[in-house]
Formats: structure tokens, sequence, C-alpha cells
């Protein structure tokens, strides 16, 4: 199998799996609020949600793959794959393209602009939390090593001076 054949193996391989994910959730969030609102509603709010879940996990896993903490792989098959087939903006678009429709502005305006600066800042949040415990994860291998170091030069020091006195 070619270099690119594989690539393109691994993002439809993560990309039926968001497939799936993405009719779950979408099934779950129709189930619990679908009986309390009408369905172009229940629709943004099931596409809101899945595009921040998957913004979220995108900006994640873009923290991770910038650290070299996932492979080329991993981030084709749930980066790309996953993620891409998982969220959806063409959704969001038809959705605001309905309400337009209707002539519902204020929720054409909550909607798309919301669905905007919430999933933005979802991003900026997945990739936060990974750099940040990265960081942490860092600091805390330097401090082990710092110790691992300072103990070796102790015992070092202890068995050296042990050798140059008197017996």
């Amino acid at each position: 199998m070619s270099p690119v054949s594989r690539d393109i193996l691994w993002v439809f391989s993560g990309g039926f799996i968001g497939c799936l994910l993405r009719i779950v959730v979408e099934i779950q969030v129709y189930d619990q609020i679908l009986t309390r609102h009408n369905a172009l509603t229940v629709s943004m709010f099931a596409t809101l949600i899945v595009n921040m879940l998957g913004a979220l996990l995108l900006g994640a896993l873009y923290a991770l793959h910038q650290r070299e903490r996932i492979s080329l792989r991993v981030w084709q098959f749930a980066g790309i794959g996953l993620c891409g087939a998982f969220t959806t903006f063409s959704a969001v678009m038809l959705e605001s393209f309905i309400s337009l429709r209707l002539q519902l502005f204020d929720l054409l305006v909550i909607y798309a602009l919301g669905s905007l600066v919430v999933c933005t800042l979802t991003a900026a949040l997945g990739y936060w939390l990974v750099a940040r415990n990265s960081a942490q994860g860092q600091s805390q291998q330097h401090a082990a090593n710092g110790f691992a170091q300072h103990a070796e030069t102790d015992i070092e020091g202890d068995q050296e001076s042990r050798s140059n006195t008197p017996q």
C-alpha cells in the first residue's frame, strides 16, 4: 500500500468513527429535549454540542501534535478524520440559513455568532489544557531530573569523602 493510500485510510477510519459518534450525540440530544422544544432549536443545540466537543478535542490534539506527543497517524485519524467527521460547519450554516429564511433574526445572530465564539473558545480551551498539563509535566520531569542529579552528586561526594578519611 502506498504512503498516500495509508494516509487516506487513517483519515477515513477516523472519519467513520467520528460520523458514528456524531449520530450518537445527536440522538441523545433529540431524545432528551425534543419534547420540550421545536426541531430547529434542538438541531441547533445538538450541532452546537457536537461542534464544542469537537473543537475542544481538536484543540487538545493540535497541542499534542505541535509538541510531537502524538504521531502523524494519530493526528490524521483523530484530528482530521474523527473531528472532521464529528463536527460540521456546514450544519451550522444550514441552520443559520433556515433561521434567516424563517425570519428568526434573533435566533440567527445568537446561534451563528455564539457558535463561532463558543467553539473558538473551546478549541482554545482544549489547546490550553494540554499545553498547561504538558508544561506541568515537563517542569515536574525537570524537577525530578534535578533532584536525581543532586542526589547523585551528594552520593558521589559522600563516597569521595569516605575514601579520603583515614580509617
